[in-house]
């Protein structure tokens, strides 16, 4: 009589894959990102009316926007559409940035990004800036693109971006990662300038923001 070995092997548990809701539960984000994917622009326009000048929540949904954005011309008929409208130029602005990193990636890491890409990406935030000057988000746009310059950009010309933005939003977050960022090893920095920088950010931070 044949005796069936029982298996000492156990199953497989399921992996574990969390949700990431990169919205936050911001339903109306997800409803404009959609909008922009499939070219409509207008309840884009609608959404950062609304903001205002919650300048946290302004930054986080137009840096998704801008994400969504970047593989369309939504933004640029909503431009053709409402040349008059700062929102329009600031969006634009922050899509132009991921456009330039998204091509910086399909070349390779070591591959020298176009000049005139990155110049023109830069050109299209200090319209933005003048367009809406109370808005940090072209700051921490022209923070984002900064490092993708060959050698970087000059300390004076980083400093005075850096702190236009804190004139306007000081503790921003995305602006402080972006320049963290560009201080690191990777980019244009050493551990230690990283670590400088994070450390005196953290020095005059608020206990809360």
């Amino acid at each position: 009589m044949a005796v069936r070995r029982r298996s000492t092997r156990s199953a497989r548990p399921e992996r574990f894959a969390p949700d990431f809701d990169p919205d936050f539960g911001d339903r109306a984000l997800t409803e404009a990102r959609h909008d922009i994917v499939i070219g409509r622009w207008q309840g884009v326009r609608d959404l950062l009316a609304a903001t205002g000048d919650h300048w946290a929540r302004r930054t986080h949904r137009l840096r998704l926007l801008s994400h969504a954005a970047a593989g369309s011309s939504t933004v640029e008929t909503w431009r053709a559409a409402e040349p008059g409208n700062p929102d329009a130029a600031v969006l634009r602005a922050a899509t132009e940035v991921v456009r330039v990193f998204d091509a910086a990636i399909a070349a390779g890491r070591g591959a020298a990004v176009d000049r005139g890409r990155i110049d023109a990406a830069v050109d299209a935030c200090r319209g933005a800036a003048e367009a809406a000057p109370a808005d940090p988000m072209p700051w921490v746009s022209l923070l984002s693109v900064a490092r993708l310059y060959e050698g970087g950009v000059p300390r004076r010309e980083l400093r005075h971006w850096f702190d236009e933005l804190r004139r306007r939003d000081p503790y921003n977050t995305e602006g402080h990662i972006q320049v963290l960022r560009y201080w690191s090893a990777r980019w244009h920095g050493t551990h230690g300038s990283m670590y400088d920088f994070a450390r005196d950010a953290a020095g005059v931070a608020p206990p809360r923001i």
